[in-house]
């Protein structure tokens, strides 16, 4: 057998266990177990970039190269986690559900799986803060941190089962007219009524609606009229009352905040 000889640089072996303790053996038998339990309520704290760093060079890049559409430039603000059985439920706590995958963790990489997509980063756990690399370019990454916390369960059963929690989108929301999409693909509002460039809907006003099968009454030439309206994609989307004859009309509004 040849031997190599590497200086200052070990030689590291991973082995996964049922319970979620990854096991890495390094050259001198040394053996360091992590906990990649993550059944949990996790609250974003933080991304910055990082590169070369020892834990990387224990779990290197899975995805060669990187992305060409990766995660935004940091610093930014992402949603949460909530882990819980095989599902992680990404939200915006406490207005929405962002996002709902099946995951796994094998050998220190967390395995997300979405329709046709499967994502791989490496995780990391230390206490109560759990870090997720994702590939930026070439050998960067944006180490993600997430705290351990507790979300209220009456709250969570809500974004699990509804579009929004709607009174915690109280704001004030702006019609989007138009819009160029980043494949080249062209939005243009076409109704044939005169809409406000802003509506403000209080969290009293939302209660309102939802009592009355998400109604609500929105200055339409000059007169307020019946709207249906539905929380997605991170937009309000409205759809006229029996008033209205005409065709799908594609009506929607963005809060005013900056959202995931």
């Amino acid at each position: 057998m040849k031997k190599h000889l590497i200086p200052f640089l070990f030689i590291f072996f991973i082995s996964c266990s049922p319970d979620g303790l990854v096991n890495i053996s390094v050259a001198q038998n040394q053996t360091i177990s992590i906990n990649h339990d993550i059944r949990d309520h996790w609250k974003f704290v933080s991304a910055v970039k990082e590169q070369g760093t020892p834990f990387l060079k224990i779990y290197p890049n899975p995805n060669t190269p990187a992305y060409e559409v990766g995660p935004p430039e940091p610093p930014y603000i992402g949603p949460d986690f909530i882990f819980d059985g095989d599902s992680a439920y990404q939200l915006v706590y406490p207005k929405y559900m962002y996002d709902r995958k099946t995951y796994s963790i094998d050998s220190g990489y967390l395995h997300f799986n979405h329709m046709w997509i499967t994502e791989l980063f490496p995780i990391e756990l230390r206490d109560d803060t759990l870090f997720i690399y994702k590939p930026f370019y070439e050998d960067e990454y944006v180490k993600e941190a997430y705290v351990r916390t507790s979300f209220d369960d009456s709250i969570v059963n809500i974004l699990k089962n509804n579009p929004a929690n709607y009174p915690e989108l109280s704001n004030t929301w702006d019609l989007v007219r138009d819009r160029s999409g980043g494949d080249g693909t062209f939005y243009e509002l076409d109704f044939p009524h005169e809409l406000p460039d802003t509506i403000f809907i209080s969290r009293e006003q939302f209660i309102e609606a939802i009592h009355n099968n998400n109604t609500f009454q929105v200055l339409t030439d000059g007169k307020h009229r019946d709207y249906t309206f539905v929380f997605r994609y991170g937009s309000l989307h409205f759809s006229p009352g029996e008033w209205y004859k005409g065709e799908e009309t594609g009506i929607f509004f963005e809060s005013r905040e900056t959202e995931h």
